[in-house]
């Protein structure tokens, strides 16, 4: 069998990757790379896809961390919590760290979301 130059062979060898840390971590980072147009597409169907049948569509996305930034503000102004001072005025503290927190949750959440709406096509492949 004649290969083409523009055919790749893979090769397994038994070393690990792991031997050479420096070089998984580039070749890591060089993925993450090139796959960024990748990403943004499908963060931008999901984001779409998740509001498109709400009533006010993407506004929940500030409405959430909005209504938890006045909660947050009427128990530090009722006393119920205290928050000493702030370089910055407290709502913009509040509703930075409830985006943050949110952010974190939604990263640590889509991979167990997606797997679980994977699982027929999962389970199929596994199958076979």
């Amino acid at each position: 069998m004649t290969r083409t130059p523009q055919e790749r062979v893979t090769i397994y060898t038994p070393g690990s990757a792991l031997r050479q840390p420096s070089r998984l971590l580039a070749d890591m980072f060089r993925d993450i790379w090139r796959g960024r147009g990748l990403a943004w597409r499908l963060a931008v169907r999901d984001i779409s896809a998740q509001y498109r049948q709400a009533a006010l569509g993407l506004m929940w996305a500030l409405i959430l961390p909005l209504a938890n930034t006045a909660v947050w503000i009427f128990l530090n102004s009722s006393g119920i919590v205290q928050v000493s001072e702030t370089p910055l005025p407290y709502a913009v503290y509040v509703f930075t760290g409830t985006m943050l927190w949110a952010i974190f949750m939604d990263a640590m959440n889509a991979p167990l979301q997606q797997a679980t709406a994977a699982k027929a096509m999962l389970i199929e492949r596994m199958g076979s």
